[in-house]
């Protein structure tokens, strides 16, 4: 046995610990998550706080990846200022919403 071996059956092991702790999702839940989740088109007027926004950032970092890789870069326009500079760059169909929501997140990667 390589040192490989004995690494990837550990975490295969941790992996099923942590499987068996999981709680049970009902197939509502999941029909809900992954198949009947929809782009959300209203706001309100509500300001999100920055650490908010970081802790998003944060969450969304310790989703799994390849290679352990966090490529994701975030930009969030919140002031009517950044808005208008960015509407050249939406599609006309999405600029009514970029203009009404109260953050647009921008996600880029690095290649």
């Amino acid at each position: 046995m390589t040192y490989f071996d004995a690494a990837d059956r550990g975490a295969q092991q941790a992996a099923a610990k942590l499987r068996s702790k999981a709680p049970k999702i009902d197939q509502t839940t999941i029909d809900l998550l992954l198949t009947g989740a929809r782009s959300h088109n209203g706001w309100t007027d509500r300001i999100i706080e920055d650490v908010t926004l970081r802790e998003l950032v944060g969450r969304a970092a310790l989703g799994s990846t390849s290679m352990n890789q966090r490529p994701a870069r975030f930009v969030f326009v919140t002031t009517k200022a950044q808005k208008a500079r960015l509407l050249p760059a939406v599609m006309e169909g999405n600029q009514a919403k970029v203009q009404g929501a109260p953050v647009t997140a921008i996600i880029a990667f690095d290649r």
